[in-house]
């Protein structure tokens, strides 16, 4: 429950000086409780984790929701179905399926297949823990604390939660009397608030949609690479969080939270640093962009990539490497902040572009897309000479000489394990 106390937290700030918290905010936590309580129980009963649920509109409580707030007519935001008080429809069928007490002479056998195939008739999805956990997933629907029908549109509607979030961020996000450098803590799930939103979307990107089939179940075809469009719409919506403006830390924050007091330091999950124990803005975004490049860059779906454009004429790694090295070495540096974190998104993707042409997992065609990106990066610097150039430059020209950066990793976020 730490997790959804903190997001809570961090969405109503619904500490007012010597005024009781809202009810909104206990309301919130007992319907988290309640959602848990039916999952674990569900547990008891033998029921696996079902992460293809959300987008059947919370068709099981076996899978990991993350609170679902939408914005009203006004533009605020809107609490009222964080969670659902219903046991879903495909837990039903799943208990019909593993208790139900069929009538004498009835074959049983042909009864637990019509479950079967009315489940699937209903459009009831069910994949785990094994294709929904990995960096290299690929389903298009099993993902883990995500919401929506549309990965795509609701990581729209979570980054502008986020942002009104973080434009009232303040005072009001802690109790009285609770050092000021605590509101860390209730900034790290709101900051990294799109995360697994994110992840969904970055999964589409080499995505195949797929069944657990069993040879006369009609669940067809098992197997189908994603179509263009949802791909290529993935990556656009992947790609714009790698803005520095969705990256930056609002100055607002950055100069009313102070370096934490002795006996606090160590407490919870807190914001990456690498600049002494003050709040860290370029930390902060290395640790966001490195999250999402690990999905992009992952060697497994980059091979997928060059394989399904073969196959099926859709996106190929190439080309998501070309929109990401136009995304961020395509465009002039802007001033101030925004200026640091896109320099650093830069480096950043050189790192992974390195890593992953001397990755053993990698095919040679993937490998060789890193190495032309990569000589064009080059080219690109020879005509700069600037410092970052010349450093970007030595990388390039000797990647084994110099040691490839470890960034900094996001703070564990998870509402459970």
């Amino acid at each position: 429950m730490r997790q959804d106390y903190l997001i809570f937290t961090g969405l109503l700030a619904p500490y007012e000086s010597g005024k009781p918290a809202p009810e909104t905010m206990q309301k919130a936590a007992l319907q988290r409780l309640r959602q848990l309580s039916a999952h674990e129980i569900g547990h008891t009963l033998g029921l696996m984790h079902n992460y293809a649920s959300s987008v059947n509109n919370r068709a099981s409580v076996m899978d990991y929701p993350h609170p679902s707030v939408s914005l009203n007519a006004r533009g605020d935001l809107d609490f009222s179905t964080l969670y659902t008080n219903e046991i879903g429809e495909w837990d039903k069928r799943a208990i019909l399926f593993g208790y139900q007490d069929f009538v004498k002479g009835t074959d049983e056998n042909d009864a637990l297949n019509k479950i079967l195939a009315e489940n699937t008739a209903k459009g009831l999805l069910f994949i785990s823990d094994v294709d929904a956990r990995a960096a290299d997933g690929m389903h298009p629907v099993s993902h883990l604390w995500d919401n929506g029908k549309d990965a795509v549109e609701e990581l729209t509607n979570v980054l502008k939660i986020r942002q009104i979030a973080l434009s009232k961020f303040g005072e009001k996000n802690i109790q009285d009397n609770v050092p000021v450098a605590r509101l860390e803590d209730v900034l790290v799930p709101i900051f990294n608030y799109h995360r697994y939103q994110l992840e969904a979307v970055c999964k589409l990107i080499g995505g195949m949609d797929y069944s657990y089939a069993v040879k006369g179940d009609k669940q067809q075809p098992p197997v189908k690479i994603l179509p263009n469009d949802v791909q290529q719409k993935a990556l656009n919506a992947a790609l714009n969080c790698l803005d520095p403006s969705v990256l930056r830390l609002p100055e607002s924050i950055l100069t009313l939270i102070p370096p934490r007091p002795p006996e606090y330091y160590s407490l919870g999950e807190l914001m990456p640093k690498r600049a002494g124990l003050g709040l860290d803005p370029l930390a902060a975004a290395e640790a966001l962009v490195n999250f999402e490049l690990a999905f992009l860059f992952n060697p497994k779906r980059a091979n997928r990539l060059v394989q399904f454009e073969a196959r099926a004429n859709t996106i190929g790694f190439d080309e998501v490497v070309n929109k990401i090295i136009a995304k961020t070495w395509g465009k002039p540096l802007l001033r101030g902040l925004e200026g640091e974190i896109g320099n650093q998104t830069r480096h950043m993707v050189v790192t992974w572009l390195l890593g992953l042409s001397q990755n053993e997992t990698a095919n040679y065609q993937v490998k060789a897309i890193c190495f032309k990106a990569l000589r064009e990066i080059q080219i690109k610097c020879n005509a700069s000479g600037g410092a970052n150039s010349i450093y970007t430059i030595e990388r390039i020209k000797h990647p084994k000489d110099i040691a490839l950066p470890q960034h900094k990793e996001l703070p564990p976020g998870a509402q459970l394990g």
